[in-house]
């Protein structure tokens, strides 16, 4: 029994920030994953973005962290189907390989960081890519969305 089911992860953004002679925000897309059937044998890899805009003065140094979403852990990120008994396994990384989680840089996690000499008069606008994986095999599902929440921090 072949059950597809539309999945999305949604990044809500956050920046923090300290104070400093520049002035950081933050956007993202989110890492859609698209129809999965439980069937298929290869793992569902997609990307989004997160896009880091700084304009002032001087020199400006951040961290990237993820939260690690409604499943408490960023070994086991999970997308809730609206019935919480259902849900899929997924998890987002740093690298391509997709070998090393971003997290807050505990439990074998990864950050982002970033440093660089603010322009002055203008901006300086530096894209992230995050790499996101639905491991493949998981059943039994309900068709339907899936989603999760996964809060971007930036310290600046």
């Amino acid at each position: 029994m072949n059950l597809r089911s539309t999945l999305i992860a949604l990044l809500l953004l956050l920046a923090t920030s300290s104070a400093q002679a520049s002035r950081c925000s933050v956007t993202g897309t989110a890492t859609a994953f698209g129809v999965y059937t439980s069937s298929n044998p290869s793992p569902i890899d997609t990307t989004g973005t997160i896009t880091v805009s700084c304009q002032g003065t001087g020199n400006v140094s951040y961290v990237i962290t993820l939260s690690t979403g409604q499943s408490g852990t960023y070994a086991a990120r999970k997308m809730r189907n609206t019935a919480p008994a259902y849900q899929l396994n997924y998890n987002l990384f740093v690298n391509s390989a997709r070998t090393i989680p971003w997290g807050n840089g505990t439990s074998g996690t990864a950050t982002i960081s970033d440093a660089y000499r603010l322009p002055g008069s203008g901006q300086e606008v530096r894209t992230y890519t995050v790499y996101g994986r639905l491991a493949a095999g998981q059943s039994p599902l309900a068709s339907g969305n899936y989603l999760d929440s996964i809060t971007v921090t930036v310290d600046y």
